[in-house]
């Protein structure tokens, strides 16, 4: 009878051990996974950091060609603006040559 429950003993350890050994198995398989997520992970992270920093770069670019266009429109505004007052006192100084020329030729 005590030999019986020792043997019994044994076998419920060697099973648990067994068990154990499944166990430990499972959670290294586990861990393997997580660890390979966590590359994954990292490595996606450092893709969208590179993503965003390339689109982040062609946004100041952007913004640096729109400031330039716009620097240039109101350059180009500014111009116009000073072509209309050349013309319009070029056809005021005719208008008074005109009169002029009218005038000397009345006489």
């Amino acid at each position: 009878r005590l030999h019986n429950a020792r043997k019994h003993e044994v076998q419920t350890e060697e099973h648990m051990k067994m068990l154990n050994e499944r166990e430990m198995g499972r959670l290294r398989q586990d861990i393997i996974r997580v660890e390979n997520e966590i590359t994954n992970i990292k490595d996606r992270k450092s893709g969208l950091a590179d993503e965003v920093f390339r689109v982040t770069q062609q946004l100041d670019e952007m913004k640096a060609q729109i400031k330039w266009d716009q620097q240039a429109l109101e350059a180009w505004l500014e111009e116009s603006a000073q072509k209309d007052e050349d013309v319009m006192a070029l056809m005021k100084y005719t208008r008074q040559d005109e009169a002029k020329v009218k005038v000397r030729s009345q006489k």
